[in-house]
């Protein structure tokens, strides 16, 4: 997971909530890798701890969490 702030883009929406990420916001970038691929999810900020407690559920240990480059 990585924490990013939206600088510049209008059109940036989160997966789960289908909310709009407003410019200056904090949102979540979660790579997932499927059939060779990367897909890249993007969350609100508001998600942070829902997706902690489902990385937690599914492998039983904290993700690590990058902040904004």
């Amino acid at each position: 997971m990585k924490i990013k702030i939206n600088h510049n883009d209008e059109d940036l929406w989160c997966l789960y909530s289908k909310e709009r990420i407003g410019v200056g916001e904090r949102y979540i970038v979660v790579l997932e890798d499927y059939l060779d691929m990367t897909i890249k999810k993007i969350y609100s900020y508001d998600c942070l701890e829902m997706l902690i407690d489902e990385y937690l559920e599914q492998y039983d240990e904290e993700p690590e969490i990058f902040g904004d480059d």
